[in-house]
């Protein structure tokens, strides 16, 4: 049930001590503070707040809503959080009014901070490292700030604020963050965020709207972003441990009632037990010979589900010389480039292939309506997710989080990053008649894994963890669980699709070159690219974190270019003609 407290002037022996109801498993401080006796009032804070607090109540919150808070009643708040949160899987606090940084801190302002001098700060205002501290002695493991501040300067009478303008919150770095944890400001930091005209400001509007859709931590991240069509500050902490919940676990019940089997698929990602012989028999692979991907003896996984999941591929070996036409003769013709083995998709022609997934395919999302795209040009794809090995050679450096072998996946690398390899590559190894190195389009990704495939994936209906890297407690379809090794392993450790493409179901995200959005959709399309701009970027594929249903050859996500980098999100080079 909501709580709603307000707060004026109250004596100290009458004052209501905020707390968490017992056995509570997601509680949520909601602070909208407006009316600010020695400074600037705002018009929304207040109604953000009870947005915002509406949609987590709807989704199960347990949720305490604090009005025009002064500075006991904001500690208050967050003491009963530290104190008696730990039963708690997840915890939420969100702050909307009037916020300030100085000498790189970061403060939040009750209704009755009176601030003469810079040296007001720490009695008067809520310190952001106070609030982060509270949640990390909580004992909850998950742990979310949203603060929808900086909207102006708050005290223009004071010259050591006016004189300073108001230059929005200061960057957090993630090793200030206690596990789990994940903050967002409702600007980038060093800006300042509106107020808005309407009744909620532009960034709860957006944040509140993604609330109602539902989903992850970081599914909510991204539909704002879409929504506001501009970055804002996101920090997260980097452990494994938060990269499966903000991924995976579902803080709001999905719109329409779709996604509910995510929060158990964290869950069990969380707490599932290593396989031995599966970590035996990858540790086996480990040992062979790497010198090329095309060498390498794949274990035998047999029939999974009564599927040959073993394809037969035609394969054209060979470095590619200068006199050599680029484009391929067939579906699964393989040449190396720059050292790289890639595989030759052809033009679809004009029958084009089907993008999307049908309304029957289980546990599809209403953003993968069908459609036909016709491929007027073929594209080379590399055969494998590109190594650390293989980034290494060119930017001097691995970000990887997961290391011990070349032939690893490079991850942790965000879009700009890898736009940063393909320039590299594109000067070292330049590629003659318009052709360059580049990320695939959306399109070129799903027609290159589905391989001439009409099924949910490359392999069929179903999809087992013997024939791809994912959390193997949660298969997809009629597939039997399997193991589940909570890691990435070497490229190439699975069976490959009709093509001999290897890890397009799982291992690591894939980025691809389009803007998310834009009319994916629609019928005919040739040769589409997404749009023209956008805030989101797309990736494709799911990976060793989370469960089948994200491996699905239409499955689609995407997050902000120059921010997301996790140990799950990497992505392999195409050719293409540019002429």
């Amino acid at each position: 049930m909501m709580r709603h407290w307000f707060f004026f002037a109250i004596a100290l022996c009458f004052f209501p001590i905020p707390s968490v109801t017992e056995g509570a498993e997601k509680v949520a401080l909601l602070i909208g503070n407006n009316r600010y006796e020695h400074g600037i009032p705002l018009q929304n804070a207040v109604n953000d707040a009870k947005a915002v607090a509406a949609r987590l109540e709807a989704g199960g919150w347990d949720v305490t809503l604090l009005e025009d808070a002064g500075a006991r009643e904001m500690r208050a708040g967050l003491g009963a959080i530290s104190e008696n949160g730990g039963a708690a899987k997840m915890v939420m606090v969100f702050f909307a009014g009037h916020g300030i940084e100085s000498k790189g801190e970061n403060y939040l302002l009750p209704v009755d901070a009176e601030l003469e001098s810079v040296y007001d700060l720490d009695a008067e205002a809520i310190g952001l490292a106070q609030v982060m501290k509270a949640l990390g002695q909580s004992g909850i493991p998950l742990k979310t700030v949203v603060l929808d501040c900086c909207r102006n300067n708050p005290l223009p009478s004071r010259s050591w604020l006016r004189d300073r303008g108001n230059a929005g919150l200061a960057e957090v770095a993630k090793d200030e963050l206690p596990s789990g944890s994940l903050l967002i400001f409702s600007a980038a930091a060093g800006k300042t965020a509106p107020d808005g005209q309407g009744e909620n400001s532009p960034f709860t509007t957006a944040f509140s709207s993604a609330l109602g859709e539902g989903g992850s931590l970081m599914k909510i991240v991204t539909t704002t972003t879409q929504t506001l069509q501009r970055d804002f500050f996101v920090r997260f902490d980097d452990s494994s441990r938060s990269l499966v919940a903000l991924n995976s676990t579902v803080i709001v019940p999905v719109a329409g009632g779709s996604g509910g089997g995510s929060a158990e698929s964290a869950e069990m990602a969380e707490l599932r037990r290593r396989i031995a012989e599966m970590e035996a028999s990858l540790a086996a692979t480990e040992t062979q010979s790497r010198t090329s991907p095309g060498d390498r003896v794949v274990p035998d996984m047999g029939d999974v589900d009564g599927q040959d999941v073993v394809p037969t591929v035609t394969k054209i070996e060979g470095e590619y010389g200068g006199g050599r036409e680029m484009d391929g003769t067939q579906a699964g013709e393989v040449r190396s480039f720059g050292g790289i083995e890639m595989v030759w998709c052809p033009p679809t022609g004009e029958k084009g292939f089907l993008m999307g997934s049908p309304e029957t395919e289980e546990l599809r999302r209403n953003d993968e309506v069908q459609h036909l795209v016709i491929l007027t040009k073929g594209f080379w794809l590399a055969k494998t997710e590109c190594t650390q090995g293989q980034w290494e050679s060119v930017m001097g450096s691995n970000p990887s989080y997961h290391e011990g072998s070349k032939n690893l996946p490079v991850e942790n690398v965000n879009w700009d990053d890898v736009q940063k390899w393909l320039a590299a590559m594109n000067a070292r190894q330049p590629l003659p008649g318009g052709w360059k190195w580049v990320l695939p389009t959306e399109a070129q990704w799903e027609y290159a894994c589905r391989s001439g495939t009409e099924t949910a994936t490359a392999f069929g209906d179903s999809l087992s963890s013997l024939q791809a890297n994912f959390a193997g407690d949660s298969p997809y379809g009629a597939a039997k669980a399997g193991p589940d090794l909570g890691k990435t392993v070497q490229v190439a450790s699975y069976p490959g699709n009709r093509w001999g493409i290897h890890d397009m179901h799982g291992n690591v995200w894939e980025w691809c070159s389009d803007w998310q959005g834009g009319n994916y959709d629609q019928d005919g399309q040739r040769d589409p690219r997404g749009p023209a701009r956008g805030s989101v970027r797309v990736y494709r594929g799911g990976g060793w974190l989370l469960s089948g249903e994200f491996c699905r050859s239409a499955d689609r996500s995407g997050n902000i270019p120059g921010l997301q980098r996790y140990g799950g999100l990497g992505f392999r080079p195409a050719l293409i003609a540019e002429f």
